[in-house]
Formats: structure tokens, C-alpha cells, sequence
């Protein structure tokens, strides 16, 4: 990449916010975001992919073939169910040798260009399609936002994310800056950026990771060990933002 190239791309969060990242970095990668949701008195983890990655994401969680396709919201709603043994008791010696499994049920609701993904247990695709028809599905450039229908049983539990690999930084990971993601700021004064505020902070493991803070966005970083040195430096001259 030529010095002093800048590359701007734009990605949005599953409840609807527009990320744009700017600044002299490879931004190219794809992204996905989660967005936890409560349905039924249950929650629920969903992830946007591009929609080529649908498939790796349902093999992802032990399903190897989506066999049963429902139209749905201008999209095909994918399903696909298999039986994943539980290791919670492995760690038992009396349990040891017991097999116990699950079944998991992969839906992945596909756009013209982006999938979005959940997991259930012990569910039928009826569910699947429950869970969806409570979401008013908006496929934009950008992505895919969720809202939840009135009177269906689904509201949003967490504030979404979304994830990026940036090479030469690390892996991000973007919110917009609310009164639910500022808990995650440290409580100590920063380091000032040009973009922002830029703390540091290590893992249990010893391990060194970063928390940018800019006027819209709460940025995570967790640098590959190469990476910690230079990572201030990038992170200086790359912009985000939360718009929506």
C-alpha cells in the first residue's frame, strides 16, 4: 500500500448504526456484527456475515449442510440441524465416559448481499422462522440493520458490535458510544490521539489490548504481540464513527 494512502469503508451494526472507519490502513476485510436479543424469554446471539460466509458460519457451530430453505422478507431463510456433543462434563471423572449431545439448529436468513445468523437449541425450523418474522429485516449497502416488531416477542438486549480484522493493527471491535458501551472505558485519563482518547490496558494472561474512545465510537483492539508497539501509532490516524 503507497504511503500515505487512505481507505475509507462503511459497515452497519445489526440495530441499525452506520460505522465508517477512515484512515491509511488496509480496510478491505470483511466484518460481521452480533447483536443479542431477547426473545420469548430467551436470549438469542445474532451474527452478520457477507453472505458468502453463511455456510463457513453454520459449520461454524457444528451444522455441515443448511437443507431446508423458506422465502422470507425478500430473502431465502436457510436451515440446517445437526447433534454436537456437550464436553460441560468432561471436567467430571464419574461423568467421564458418558456421551451426552444436543441438538442445534443453524438458520441463516440470506440477502442480496449479506446473511444474518442464529443458532437454537432443541428447536424445529418453525422456531427459526418465529424468530426472524419478529425482526423487520433492512438489507442496506452497508449491511443489515434488525428491528423488533411490535407485539412479537423480540426486543434488543445489548447495544450491537461489529468486528473487524485490520492487518497491521489487529482485531477491532466497534460500538457506537452510548451510556451502555462508556462502562467500558477506563476509569483512569488517556492518552490523546488525534482521533480520540486511546487507553491501555492487559488481558489476565498478560496480554496487551487497547480501548480507543472517539466522539461517536468505542473501539476495542486486541493487537496481535507484533502489533502492540505500533498499534498507538495507526490507531492515531485512523477516524471512526458512528452515525444512526
Amino acid at each position: 500500500m503507497a504511503v500515505g494512502q487512505v481507505r475509507k469503508i462503511a459497515h452497519r451494526t445489526l440495530d441499525g448504526t452506520l460505522i465508517t472507519l477512515a484512515g491509511p490502513l488496509d480496510l478491505a476485510r470483511p466484518y460481521s456484527s452480533v447483536l443479542r436479543l431477547s426473545f420469548v424469554r430467551r436470549l438469542h446471539e445474532l451474527t452478520a456475515v457477507d453472505r458468502a460466509f453463511g455456510d463457513d458460519w453454520a459449520r461454524s457451530v457444528g451444522v455441515q449442510r443448511l437443507t431446508e430453505e423458506f422465502r422470507l422478507q425478500g430473502g431465502r431463510l436457510r436451515v440446517g440441524e445437526s447433534r454436537i456433543r456437550d464436553e460441560s462434563l468432561r471436567d467430571f471423572p464419574e461423568h467421564r465416559h458418558k456421551t451426552i449431545t444436543e441438538r442445534v439448529l443453524a438458520a441463516v436468513w440470506e440477502g442480496r448481499r449479506h446473511s444474518v445468523c442464529a443458532h437454537l437449541y432443541h428447536a424445529e425450523p418453525a422456531d427459526a422462522i418465529r424468530l426472524f418474522d419478529a425482526l423487520r429485516i433492512t438489507e442496506h449497502p452497508e449491511g443489515i440493520a434488525l428491528a423488533p416488531r411490535r407485539g412479537r416477542g423480540a426486543a434488543v438486549a445489548e447495544t450491537a458490535t461489529i468486528a473487524k480484522d485490520v492487518p497491521g493493527l489487529g482485531l477491532l471491535e466497534v460500538a457506537p458510544l452510548n451510556r451502555e458501551t462508556s462502562r467500558r472505558l477506563p476509569r483512569w485519563n488517556g492518552t490523546r490521539l488525534a482521533t480520540g482518547e486511546l487507553f491501555r490496558d492487559t488481558h489476565d494472561d498478560g496480554g496487551t489490548y487497547f480501548v480507543m474512545a472517539t466522539p461517536s465510537a468505542v473501539v476495542t483492539v486486541l493487537p496481535d504481540e507484533a502489533e502492540v508497539r505500533a498499534a498507538p501509532t495507526r490507531l492515531n490516524g485512523l477516524t471512526v464513527r458512528a452515525t444512526g
